[in-house]
């Protein structure tokens, strides 16, 4: 009868959940809590590996193993799946702005490959409203920066998390999103500062849909000691919604 092996065993174990964590992922859609979509198909590779060596591993749980003491470097892949199977992924929060930080003065430099006037004019504009949605969001945006006296008197609607930044005033308040260009880690806050007198009764982190009209403002950046022109957003209404599934813009 052949012996079990146990550093093949755990080898083994360790590679099944790592299949199983990925796998989970893919299926569930919370890798995009994580990584771009962009990305998938890498992640989908990962996948697939584990997946074929997981299977070579296991047939070689009954091998005889020269060493017999279980090997404590293990460990080094044990935490942290250990960590991703326990941790409940959650996607950033607000609370993420303060630790990244927001200079609305740089906003307008997210670039992104469709930016062309003409054709944001084209793809942001309804009935001479401006609407931005998950897919113009970023092209909207750093048009609205880059052309912000053109486009001054001009209605718009848009949707974001509260966020009260302390170098702004009482009656005012930031609607942001958050944009992943790669992954997570690349996160970057962009947003518009609304004017709104009942701006004291939204709660931080809450989700609203702003309808206004685009006017501007001098914002100071701290950092930097340095005051710039930014749009500014004279809201007429504010209308609570419920969170999104998926809170990031992609581009």
């Amino acid at each position: 009868m052949k012996k079990l092996s146990i550093n093949n065993l755990i080898w083994s174990s360790i590679l099944l959940c790592y299949t199983f964590y990925f796998a989970t992922l893919l299926y569930t859609g919370k890798i995009n809590l994580f990584i771009h979509p962009k990305m998938h198909k890498y992640t989908m590779a990962a996948l697939i590996a584990f997946i074929i060596l997981s299977g070579f591993q296991v047939l070689r749980i009954f091998e005889e193993d020269e060493e017999t003491e279980i090997k404590l470097g293990y460990l080094i892949l044990i935490i942290p799946i250990v960590i991703g199977l326990a941790y409940k992924p959650k996607a950033l929060t607000g609370k993420w702005v303060e630790v990244r930080g927001l200079n609305l003065l740089q906003i307008g430099n997210i670039k992104h490959e469709h930016e062309d006037k003409e054709s944001m004019e084209a793809l942001i504009f309804s009935d001479n409203v401006i609407r931005l949605n998950d897919k113009n969001y970023v092209e909207g945006i750093n048009l609205i920066y880059n052309s912000k006296e053109s486009y001054k008197g001009r209605k718009i609607v848009f949707e974001g998390f509260v966020y009260k930044q302390h170098n702004i005033g009482k009656n005012q308040f930031i609607t942001a999103r958050m944009v992943i260009s790669c992954c997570a880690a690349d996160t970057q806050v962009t947003g518009l500062v609304c004017k709104y007198d009942k701006s004291s009764i939204l709660k931080e982190n809450q989700w609203v849909r702003v309808t206004g009209t685009i006017d501007t403002t001098s914002y100071m950046d701290e950092n930097y000691s340095k005051e710039g022109i930014v749009p500014q957003i004279l809201v007429e209404s504010v209308e609570a919604i419920n969170e999104p599934v998926n809170k990031y813009i992609y581009h």
